[in-house]
């Protein structure tokens, strides 16, 4: 993994002083993509800054690489998986100055051209300089794993690895492109930044542009190709043995490097399988496992362990206790603002907060860690969102009607610009070169992949200067599962079932291979989430007030912002919609500032990068720790003696009809909106009490003692009662707990 910046002038332009400049500013913005070496190059029509981490050849690999004449000139921001064969047919013909996996392609270039692209196995984005030509050409990976942003000036074009380094130089435009924000960012078109005039290059495209001004685009890949192509016909066996065959090598392949390396293993099926390849060729790999309320209580994490504990790799339980994450990361406005510029985009999503302090925790705990295997992109392109904890489908022929059909006619709505009404009405997409709708389903999946899985994933790493490497989305393993036939689908993608079986294969004896799908963040209950989203907006909002809003600056309504911080502080049924709107708008002003101007990295930000705050629990704590969320999920509020609980404004509780039922419920409605129901047993008998003279004149004064007192209860009893029924907008939280 490493970063690159640069750009082209068509005609004679700002003198070498001032380009220089440009060029170290462009540079040091990408500087946490490759710390390990800086270079740069400037012959005054190309000007190109290279940031490496050494992977392989640490020594010897330097860039940008330059062939036998001096004529080309290559940078590369990725891996070359097979640049062993390459290399042996490449070096009768060709003088190789390094043992870079990289520099295969500068010869494949020479001796195929474009075509070359076809050749190579990996992940990448490049940069080729023709001095002789006075051509540029940009290329981007099959799949798009590393990222390339560009800009076209009239006189000439800028390109860089990441936004922020487009941004340090004064040419590139400004100006927020506002359409972009309308859509979540698995939805956006793979060309979108969050500028005007400023694109990415999409997956499998590559870009020429001469000095002359001339530019051709074309797309290289296609996965379409491949749909059905049936190298097997029908023969199931077949597909299960290629299958397998070839996950071990391109497992082995991801694991060249001459530094240290890591597996991110949440305990589920894919990165489970990957543990258990790894470890038959590295008996000492590490294995890092986020333990969160989902992953703990759903079952990920105690397969984490049981799965390291046989194979005998080294296991580090990274711990995040949702209900005092704030306080555990010290969470500060500059955090957001790191955050915000981490990841190139006006959004603040916990999901890339943990996943970038997942990575800091093992840069600190792996000496010399630069390389992060992780199992994303197993799901899309082999059944993994057929049956997860939040959609249970009965079979396969379901989930292609009521999630597959249904997302191709989201995204056929979404390219037409219809109404949402019609969206139940409307035909998916047309089938091109599709054999069924998991085929189109993947074709979709590889668009969704640009701008979501894989952005997210390699911001949140290369900001802690690692490379994330994803064996899963190999292209041959991606070309292979698109050629199954559309009738072995159910037989090989329900339940994952080609992954799943696979794993059975490799899997130490006892090890269950059938987990159901949890994601990072999911659970049964998200209002945990809201209160963990809760808790770094009070902490960060104060500081961004005086910051951002007390001048004026800005498109947002100061005074609004300040009224939805006090819904958030007040929480409530609308938390989760107030949380999320109150994140937008302040990463929203964040960005905005920045685009203004750009910050450079600062030495309070390489303080704070290297403070690690999440713990490394003890595998033994963690059975207290899941009896500690189990019997009490819920942030502890401040309830004193003489504190009144109180109900919400507008908030009434329903009892039954009949006082006979057992067990009894209870209903919660706050403006004509149900807030939810409880049932209640014999043992729960005084909290049913509670509710039904919680607000009644009787019961107005009456403190959390008087309680005690008239139950006969003991604080353990009651406080966590009273912490469930804030979370869930029924109960005012205590005045001490509004920050």
């Amino acid at each position: 993994m490493c970063g690159f910046a640069g750009f082209l002038s068509f005609r004679e332009g700002a003198d070498a002083p001032l380009r220089s400049r440009w060029l170290a500013a462009m540079g040091d913005a990408i500087a946490h993509r490759g710390p390990d070496e800086s270079r740069e190059f400037d012959d005054g029509r190309l000007a190109l800054s290279f940031r490496r981490l050494a992977i392989l050849d640490v020594q010897g690999g330097s860039q940008p690489f330059v062939n036998e004449d001096g004529a080309l000139r290559l940078a590369v921001n990725g891996e070359i998986y097979n640049h062993r064969d390459l290399r042996r047919e490449l070096a009768k013909t060709h003088r190789f100055a390094s043992q870079s996996d990289c520099e295969s392609v500068l010869h494949a270039w020479e001796e195929w051209g474009e075509d070359s692209l076809t050749r190579v196995a990996g992940m990448f984005a490049l940069a080729l300089w023709d001095s002789r030509a006075g051509r540029l050409t940009l290329a981007r990976d099959r799949l798009g794993i590393k990222p390339l942003y560009l800009c076209r000036l009239p006189d000439g074009l800028l390109f860089a690895s990441e936004l922020k380094a487009l941004l340090a130089h004064p040419r590139c435009p400004r100006e927020f492109n506002w359409a972009a924000l309308a859509e979540r960012s698995m939805d956006q078109d793979p060309r979108e930044s969050y500028l005007q005039g400023v694109e990415l290059l999409p997956a499998g495209h590559v870009l020429s542009v001469d000095t002359s001004g001339r530019v051709r685009e074309r797309s290289w890949w296609s996965l379409e190709p491949h749909f059905g192509c049936a190298p097997f016909g029908d023969d199931r066996a077949r597909y299960l043995d290629h299958f397998a065959d070839l996950l071990q090598q391109v497992t082995l392949e991801h694991l060249q490097r001459d530094v240290s390396a890591a597996l991110m293993l949440s305990g589920g099926l894919d990165s489970s399988l990957l543990a258990t390849l790894v470890a038959r060729h590295e008996p000492h790999f590490p294995c890092l496992t986020a333990v969160g309320r989902a992953s703990l209580l759903g079952g990920d994490v105690e397969s984490a362990r049981a799965l390291t504990e046989s194979l005998r790799l080294p296991w580090l339980p990274v711990c995040f206790d949702h209900r005092r994450l704030g306080e555990a990361l010290d969470f500060r406005l500059h955090d957001l603002e790191q955050s915000v510029w981490m990841m190139d985009s006006p959004r603040f999503e916990l999901e890339w907060l943990l996943k970038s302090e997942l990575h800091r925790v093992g840069r600190h705990n792996v000496p010399n860690l630069k390389v992060m295997l992780l199992g994303q992109g197993c799901d899309e392109f082999s059944g993994g969102y057929s049956q997860r904890l939040d959609a249970p489908y009965a079979d396969w022929p379901q989930y292609l009607e009521q999630e597959v059909l249904a997302n191709l006619r989201q995204e056929r709505l979404r390219r037409l610009g219809a109404p949402a009404e019609l969206r139940s009405l409307l035909k998916p997409d047309p089938d091109r070169g599709t054999q069924g709708p998991y085929h189109a389903m993947m074709r979709l999946l590889t668009r969704q992949l640009q701008h979501h899985n894989l952005w997210h994933e390699d911001r949140s790493s290369s900001w802690h200067s690692l490379e994330a490497r994803v064996p899963f989305l190999d292209h041959r393993l991606v070309e292979f599962l698109a050629s199954v036939p559309a009738e072995l689908h159910g037989g090989l993608f329900w339940r994952k079932a080609i992954v799943r079986e696979t794993f059975a294969r490799f899997a130490p004896p006892g090890v269950a291979v059938d987990q159901v799908k949890i994601g990072f963040l999911d659970s049964a209950d998200s209002v945990w989430l809201d209160w963990a989203m809760r808790g770094l907006l009070l902490r960060s909002f104060p500081e961004f007030d005086e910051r951002y809003l007390r001048g004026g600056a800005g498109p947002l309504d100061a005074q609004a912002l300040r009224s939805l911080h006090e819904q958030v502080q007040r929480g409530g049924q609308t938390l989760h919609t107030d949380c999320r709107q109150l994140a937008d708008a302040m990463a929203l002003q964040v960005f905005l500032a920045r685009l203004a101007e750009p910050a450079p990295p600062t030495a309070e930000h390489a303080a704070r990068c290297a403070r690690v705050a999440l713990p490394v629990a003890e595998p033994q704590s963690l059975a207290s720790l899941k009896r500690e969320w189990e019997s009490n999920p819920y942030p502890s509020f401040d309830w004193m003696a003489q504190t009144v609980p109180r109900l919400r404004p507008g908030v009434r509780v329903l009892t039954p009809l009949r006082e006979s039922q057992a067990p009894s419920e209870l209903t919660m409605l706050a403006g004509g909106q149900v807030l939810g129901h409880l049932a209640f047993r014999d043992q729960s008998t005084w909290l049913h009490e509670f509710l039904r003279h919680i607000g009644t004149p009787a019961a107005d004064s009456f403190t959390v003692q008087d309680w005690l007192d008239e139950f006969e209860l003991g604080a353990g009893e009651l406080q966590p009662m009273l912490d469930m029924l804030v979370m869930r907008g029924v109960l005012e939280p205590p005045a001490a707990s509004h920050s």
